[in-house]
């Protein structure tokens, strides 16, 4: 299964009460986005990772993926006024791929979510190539 892992860090801090946006912030030792990365790709052997961001944060990414994160090869798409046109632009850049068959999943991550673990985007992928689309909950409890 060839997978498409698109990594969202186009937002601002704002709501998070930072002048930076808050996947820039660090996290015991690295970025908050690092951790997002290699979290969604390590249990995937062949993917496509794309990072979403904001224009005046790509100088500051590649360096941060160059020095944190080496080891990944990371497509940038820049970001859109909304998450909607941040996704967006991810499939457009993606949608050549995905036309000719090469990529049968796509996930959409927010990279301010740094816990979510390899073990639940591969799951994810997995549920999602069965059915044609999978979206990750959590039971509530009625106590």
């Amino acid at each position: 299964m060839q997978t498409a892992l698109v990594v969202l860090a186009a937002g601002s801090g704002s709501r998070f009460g930072h002048a930076l946006n808050k996947v820039w912030l660090p996290l015991s030792g690295r970025r908050i986005i690092s951790r997002s990365l290699l979290n969604a790709t390590k249990n995937f052997k062949k993917y496509r990772l794309i990072l979403v961001l904001d224009p005046n944060d790509e100088e500051m990414a590649r360096e941060v993926m160059a020095r944190e994160v080496p080891q990944l090869k990371i497509e940038y798409v820049y970001g859109g006024e909304t998450r909607h046109d941040s996704e967006y632009n991810a499939l457009k850049h993606l949608a050549p791929a995905i036309n000719a068959g090469e990529i049968d999943v796509v996930l959409i991550h927010d990279g301010a979510r740094p816990l979510a673990t390899p073990s639940l985007f591969e799951e994810i992928a997995t549920n999602a190539n069965q059915q044609g689309g999978a979206i990750p909950t959590i039971k509530v409890s009625a106590h």
